[in-house]
């Protein structure tokens, strides 16, 4: 399966606003004769709009509709992205990349990040009252702690994890929920989290889409595979925060920069903290 690389979200508008829907003018609150939740009851059923609401994740990051299937790219732009971005050129290779992401995608291949991760919360709660209070309070103190607890050196671990040393160290931070970030709002959610199926459930709805648009693929057959991982993410997950906060931190572990970080963390928030949003119109069970 092609990487998702950094380009689909650079390629795609500005996201310092939810864009909602074709010829909606969001930036001004003005949406003429219509607004987000006519204009989605009109053109989708309930199962295309879940679908819409979890694909919604992303969409808030690249900039793209939230409350429709349209793309603000025309189709030619579309195609390249998905070139670009996933090595998809054809209804083939979406099927295979998509099928990968069904089947396995990043939770499996990131198992180990979320199992250190898992380590590090445990170390850390159950530190001594001395030592939890300075892990608390002074930068980084945590992170030499929980080495020597472990007989660890993060110089060994981060090669083998795919990361950067500070990398690493700024995974374990937010997946504790202890980072420093102008925008962390999700932070205080990050510890709940030991699965990342919203990372890749997420993605397989957004590249479904994108190949309709494409003309590779039927919309029938997008919504069959958008809708593959629905039964597993009710069942992971107890709400569409749940799931956002999720797909938030996964995006992170795939790509552990601060300005990504920042960035997943005021999309995310964005999009849960807007009622016109249909993470906030749809029930998610």
């Amino acid at each position: 399966m092609a990487e998702f690389t950094e380009k689909l979200g650079q390629a795609m508008i500005d996201n310092a606003q939810l864009n909602f829907y074709p010829d909606s003018k969001n930036s001004k609150g003005d949406f003429g004769e219509s607004t987000p939740e006519a204009y989605t009851s009109e053109h989708y059923n309930f199962d295309q709009q879940w679908l819409l609401a979890l694909g919604s994740f992303m969409c808030a990051y690249t900039g793209d509709y939230v409350n429709a299937f349209e793309s603000t790219g025309n189709e030619s732009y579309v195609k390249m992205n998905l070139e670009d971005a996933w090595d998809i050129v054809d209804a083939n290779s979406f099927r295979e990349t998509a099928q990968s992401l069904i089947t396995a995608g990043h939770r499996t291949q990131f198992q180990p990040h979320m199992q250190l991760i898992a380590s590090y919360r445990e170390t850390l709660d159950n530190a001594g009252g001395l030592m939890k209070f300075a892990v608390n309070v002074i930068p980084n103190a945590a992170l030499p702690y929980f080495q020597k607890k472990h007989s660890m050196d993060f110089r060994q671990v981060a090669p083998a994890l795919g990361l950067e040393l500070t990398e690493l160290a700024r995974m374990l931070e937010i997946g504790y929920g202890k980072a420093t970030m102008e925008h962390d709002e999700l932070l205080r959610d990050m510890p709940s989290v030991d699965n990342i199926l919203a990372w890749d459930a997420v993605r397989v709805v957004n590249i479904s889409r994108l190949a309709m648009l494409a003309g590779y693929i039927s919309q029938e057959e997008a919504e069959q595979y958008a809708s593959q991982l629905k039964a597993q993410v009710q069942d992971t997950y107890d709400s569409w925060r749940s799931v956002g906060v999720a797909y938030a931190l996964g995006a992170i572990i795939w790509h552990p920069s601060q300005t990504r970080a920042e960035a997943m963390n005021r999309t995310v928030s964005m999009l849960l903290d807007d009622p016109r949003a249909l993470v906030n119109k749809i029930s998610f069970k």
